[in-house]
Formats: structure tokens, sequence, C-alpha cells
């Protein structure tokens, strides 16, 4: 009897099938360990963008809120903050803020410059708020009737009559993209 010798014989490609199929099942492992890699980074990322948004989205709201808050008042000693009343803040998207703001009356103008800084920092001074803020506002409000361009001309008009009955945004500057 017989034996046939099943070894391959040198020189030949007996074999190469399963050495082509290792080289490409190792591809496929890097290349799916890198996805997932991936994957898992851009949905941490993902989770940080949310949040960086809810508090820039917080922010635009609270000072939009402000400017409309202030924008019919009769300017006072000081600039009131928002919302209203000591401690008071607003929560949007999960994320408190309150906005504070401060108020000049060039001289021989009808009108009102207001800078609004929306921060997290419930209570702080001014100054701690200005420097922290998530969104910045510069706006000038003209406190005089429609057609009227001075509180004498044309006659009828008087400052004090009408407040806010137009705005000007001059900035909106989101800080937290910014820095």
């Amino acid at each position: 009897m017989r034996h046939r010798d099943n070894t391959a014989a040198i020189g030949t490609d007996a074999g190469a099938a399963l050495v082509l199929a290792l080289v490409f099942l190792v591809a496929i492992g890097l290349v799916l360990s890198a996805l997932v890699s991936l994957a898992g980074a851009n949905l941490l990322n993902t989770s940080n963008l949310q949040g960086e948004r809810n508090v820039e989205y917080a922010g635009d709201a609270a000072v939009d809120g402000a400017i409309q808050s202030v924008r019919h008042t009769a300017p006072g000693p000081s600039c009131p903050t928002f919302p209203s009343g000591p401690g008071q803040s607003l929560t949007v998207n999960g994320v408190t803020v309150v906005v504070q703001c401060t108020m000049y009356q060039p001289p021989n103008s009808w009108g009102r410059i207001v800078e609004f800084d929306a921060c997290e920092t419930v209570g702080a001074p001014f100054a701690t708020c200005q420097a922290d803020a998530i969104v910045k506002a510069d706006v000038t409000f003209d406190d005089l009737p429609s057609g009227c361009t001075s509180p004498t001309s044309p006659p009828g008009c008087s400052y004090g009559s009408s407040w806010g009955t137009s705005m000007t945004i001059w900035n909106w500057i989101v800080e937290r993209a910014v820095g």
C-alpha cells in the first residue's frame, strides 16, 4: 500500500490563500479599531459641543430679553439686571444666566447707549460679569418720538414721552466661541 504525500512541493503557491486571508483580517481589524476610536472621539465632541451651544444660546436669549426689558423703560440712576431683582436668574437649556448692563447718556443726546453682558455668575459685580461674559451686546436706544430730531423739533416733540422708539445693535459678540 502506498501512502500519498500531502506536503506541498517547494516553490508552489499552495497555502498562499491562508496568508492572504490573515493579512486581510489584520488590515480590516486595524481599520475597524481606528473607526471605533474615531467614533468615540466624535461622540465625546458632540456632547461637548451641545453643552457649549446650550451656554451660548442661554446667553443669547438672556441678552435679547434684557434688551427688550430695558428698551421701553425710562433710564434710571443705574442699569437694571435681567431678570430684575437681587439673586434673580434665568435658566435656558439647563444653563443659569444673568444679564448685567451699564448705561450711558451722552450730553446733548436724546438716547441711551447700553452695554449688556450675559454671564453665568449670579450676583457677581458688573466688572466680573463683563470679564466672564458669554454674550456682549452694545445697543443704542432712541428716546424721541418717531419723526422728532430733538425735544423741540418739530414742535410737539418732548424727551421722555417715548422710550426706545428705535434701537441700533452695534455689536453682538459671543465670547465663548471667540475665546
